[in-house]
């Protein structure tokens, strides 16, 4: 007997990777050439898609988005400041 989630794949073609790896797959349909090639051709072991880098890159975005929100919150209080 199919799960839900394995019915849906049966049923519309869609299975469900988890985000990073849909997030890899838009970027692919919006036609990142060098990532669709580095995908399809890099060994399983060499195409950085695991969980460790997974993690790796979410940290890294949480970085920039911190300093992108201390950098607007810091600007934001200069201009407070000399009002």
């Amino acid at each position: 007997m199919l799960t839900s989630k394995e019915a849906d794949c049966v049923t519309f073609g869609q299975c469900n990777e988890g985000i990073f790896r849909e997030i890899l797959r838009l970027r692919v349909d919006a036609g990142d050439k060098v990532l669709e090639e580095h995908l399809r051709t890099a060994a399983k072991q060499t195409s950085h898609i695991s969980e460790t880098n997974q993690n790796e890159v979410i940290g890294f975005c949480r970085i920039e988005m911190q300093e992108k929100i201390l950098s607007e919150v810091t600007v934001t209080k200069c201009v407070f400041y000399i009002v």
